[in-house]
């Protein structure tokens, strides 16, 4: 697609298997007097939005006297183990 140069197609492609791809990208076109422009937005990965939820979870669980860093490094890794599983079940041939 013109517009979003290799620099994003190719932090795409990288950051799928590790980060899940973005969870929300929005594409959209603009009109402007050069032509038109295409605009990619990100938004976050779903690993950032796994990690979200099952912090979530974790709060609820062990309440918030629990160490901040903790639960944020249990999220992450709860989270990072559900981005090897989807990739695995993605891979999975029917």
């Amino acid at each position: 697609m013109r517009g979003t140069g290799s620099y994003h197609r190719s932090t795409l492609a990288m950051s799928n298997e590790k980060t899940g791809g973005y969870a929300f990208p929005a594409i959209g076109e603009s009109n402007t007097p050069g032509g038109t422009r295409y605009v990619f937005n990100e938004g976050m990965t779903m690993l950032d939005h796994f990690a979200g939820l099952a912090m979530q979870g974790l709060v609820v669980q062990v309440g918030f006297g629990g160490a901040q860093k903790d639960i944020a490094e249990e999220a992450y890794s709860i989270a990072a183990a559900m981005i090897a599983e989807r990739n695995r079940l993605m891979n999975e041939k029917p």
